[in-house]
Order: structure tokens, then sequence, then C-alpha cells
């Protein structure tokens, strides 16, 4: 259905009060093209209750849309395409309720898009990632959606600033949330779980927010940061992960307050030449350590942290004991290593 100079199978007129209507269509693309695909377009248009599949490769998509503003997508089943729903370039539109699902590629993929509000989609079992926002979008506002069981991550961030990813569920999938050259960003209430390495891994980014998350039972670490700086991580909790709970890995100026990461195989709190952070009031008990903290990083405060390591030992909530130097430097170092080959092939 190729809407980009006319569509005859649409109602209504194109205005606020009188958007078109794209409705209860069931379109198979014939592995040719996109289902659906609008170009250049600021008219108001809804797109509701339609099944879209069988799309052409790149770049198609269930719903591709290129320069276009002021759209709905409203309870679609984007699913068995290249990609589910493709934004290029497009502005202000609202994508909510679809199931975006065994996709070829990415879910749902905006690319130099911004101020689009994604809530309440479900974006599972996708062959790449689940929500990608990419290149240059920025102020998108991703809220209450579901990414399970995606083969890379079920949320992605790259070189974009200022999104709000508030109150999502992701688990399963390779990575949780993944944030890469971004910053400005807000990460907050969401649940991230099972994930096949971290939970939320940020590299690069500086001055984000990442606020009340959950990000437990994951097999390499909770919350992870690398070569970023000035970002606030507080009120999360990062529980019985099979690394650490929270690690900061180079980059630092990182405020580290009012976290639970306990009950962690490895570190509560891990840090690897990452300087002049402010950890506090964080409660760090049942780890096999408390703190790790890396012999050649300077300028860290600990401030009433509880600290229980898992073999009893107690330190005294105020840096001294609970920063154990040299601790599994050689086991620890050498995952980060195959972490950092992982992600780098998976870009």
């Amino acid at each position: 259905m190729d809407c980009r100079e006319r569509c005859d199978l649409c109602t209504g007129n194109g205005t606020f009060s009188e958007p078109y209507v794209i409705q209860d269509l069931i379109i198979d693309g014939g592995g040719l093209g996109s289902c659906i695909w609008i170009e250049n377009s600021d008219a108001y248009f809804k797109i509701y209750n339609c099944t879209v599949y069988n799309s052409g490769n790149y770049p198609h998509a269930g719903i591709r849309f290129i320069n276009v503003t002021h759209s709905s997508l409203l309870g679609n089943n984007c699913s068995f395409n290249f990609r589910g729903i493709f934004l290029n370039r497009s502005n202000n539109n609202i994508i909510f309720g679809n199931i975006v699902t065994y996709n070829i590629n990415t879910g749902m993929y905006l690319f130099y898009s911004n101020d689009n509000n994604i809530w309440g989609n479900t974006v599972n079992n996708n062959e790449d990632h689940g929500i990608a926002i990419m290149m240059y979008s920025h102020n998108n506002n991703l809220t209450g959606n579901f990414a399970f069981n995606n083969d890379g991550y079920g949320i992605d961030l790259e070189n974009s600033n200022g999104n709000l990813i508030l109150g999502n569920y992701a688990s399963d999938n390779n990575w949780g949330i993944r944030v890469l050259h971004c910053d400005h960003n807000n990460i907050t209430r969401n649940i991230l779980n099972s994930e096949n390495y971290d939970g939320i891994y940020m590299s690069y980014s500086n001055d984000n927010t990442i606020l009340r998350n959950v990000a437990s039972y994951n097999k390499h670490s909770g919350i992870s940061l690398s070569r970023s700086n000035n970002n606030n991580v507080t009120g999360n909790t990062a529980n019985n992960n099979e690394w650490n709970g929270i690690a900061l890995d180079h980059g630092g100026n990182h405020i580290v307050s009012g976290n639970n990461a306990s009950y962690n195989d490895a570190a509560g709190l891990y840090i690897f030449i990452s300087d002049n952070n402010n950890i506090s009031e964080n409660v760090l008990t049942g780890n096999d350590v408390c703190i790790y903290e890396h012999e050649d990083c300077t300028g860290n405060i600990f401030e009433n942290n509880n600290c229980t390591s898992g073999n009893g030992d107690d330190g005294n909530g105020n840096g001294g004991e609970q920063a154990i130097h040299g601790y599994n430097l050689f086991i620890l170092f050498g995952a980060f290593s195959v972490v950092a080959i992982l992600v780098k092939k998976k870009q």
C-alpha cells in the first residue's frame, strides 16, 4: 500500500478534527516492498487495527514512514517483516498498542526522528533489537513497552539525546537497555531482568539519569557504565546478578546513591579506573565482595553505605574496609574484555 502520493483506502480529510483513517486492513507485502509506505506528509492520519506482514528486505518494513508528522499508529500487528515499524526523519507521531514481533531485523526503528510518543507496544522475538532509537533521534518518549526475547537489545539508544525511557519491561534479551554516545537521557522505573548480558549497559554517554530501575537476575551486571561521565545512578535495584550489581568502568564523576545492589555473585559495586565518583547511602549486602575499587582509582568518596559481604565481613560504611583493592582483577578484567568484543560485533 503505497501512500507516497495518494491513498484511496482511507476516510477523513487530513485535519486534526477529522484525520485520515486507514483501518482493518490485512496487507501481505509479497516480499517486495513496504506493506504501508507513507512519505512527505504533514496531514493528520491514523492507521488502526491493520495487520501487515511479509515486507521486502532493507529498507522496507511493515509500516514505513519518511518525513511524516501527525500520524497515530494504533493497535496494529506488524510482525514477520524485515522491520516492523520504521520511522525515517519523522516527528511528532504516536505509536500505541501495536504488536511488533518476529521481524527479521529490528522490531521498531527510529532514524533522525524526534518528539515521538511510543507507548504500550509489545516488541518481542525480533532477530535484532526490540526498539532502536538511532542517529540523532531526540526527545522521544518510550513508556510502558514490553520487549522480550529479542536477539539484540530490548531497547537501544545510539547518538540520541533527551529521550525519556520510562516504565518499560525488558526480559530475556541479550541486553535490556543499551545507551551508546547519548547524553541527557532519562531512564526511569524500567524492569530489566534475566538478560543474557547486562540489564542496562551505557558507554560513551554523559549526563544521563538512571533512576529507580530494577535490573536483577542478569547473566552479567545489573547496571554497567563504561567510559561515561557525570551520570546519576540513584534508587535502583540491582540484585542477584551473575557478575556485579553496578559496574563503573573508566570515566567518572558519577553519583551512585541510594541503590540496592545485593546478593550478586561478584561485587555489589565494581569500580575499575573510574575516578571522582560519589558513592553514598547504598545497600550492598550479601555480595561476594561489597565494593571492589581498582588501585588506580582516585578521588572516589564513600559515605554511609550498608556493606556486608557474603562471607560476613563488614565494611565501615565510609570506604575503608569496604573498598577492596585487587580482588579477582584478572577474572573480572578478562570478563569485561569479552563484553567489549561482543558489543563491538553486535554493533
